[in-house]
């Protein structure tokens, strides 16, 4: 998905903790950021504008380095299950269940 942001990204993925879900973290993963502004009327808005994919992942300790070594798999994932998220009715494609289960065999499927 394409967002915009104030500043660029500052590495390919970050990890943040899931308040909500205990034990959880949510990955995001950064592509193609380049700048861009825009202007209307008198006013200029400028800002980062990259394609953003995200995991919502179980924290197992060493998740960064899991990460880090098999980066590829993980983010072909984040991107399959990012575009492929909702119907075109706009409801959900998969349920947290499904977008679980998937992962979790994904990754026993990579040695983690």
């Amino acid at each position: 998905m394409r967002v915009r942001g104030d500043l660029a990204p500052s590495a390919a993925f970050t990890i943040e903790p899931q308040p909500k879900r205990p034990g959880f973290v949510l990955v995001r993963f950064y592509e193609n950021v380049e700048p861009f502004s825009e202007t209307t009327g008198e006013q200029t808005t400028s800002g980062f504008e990259y394609d953003e994919f995200y995991l919502e992942l179980a924290d197992t300790g060493d998740l960064q380095n899991d990460i880090y070594n098999n980066f590829d798999h993980f983010i072909e994932v984040a991107k399959l299950l990012t575009d492929s998220e909702k119907e075109e009715d706009g409801d959900a494609k998969f349920t947290q269940a499904e977008r679980t289960e998937f992962l979790e065999g994904m990754m026993e499927g990579w040695g983690l």
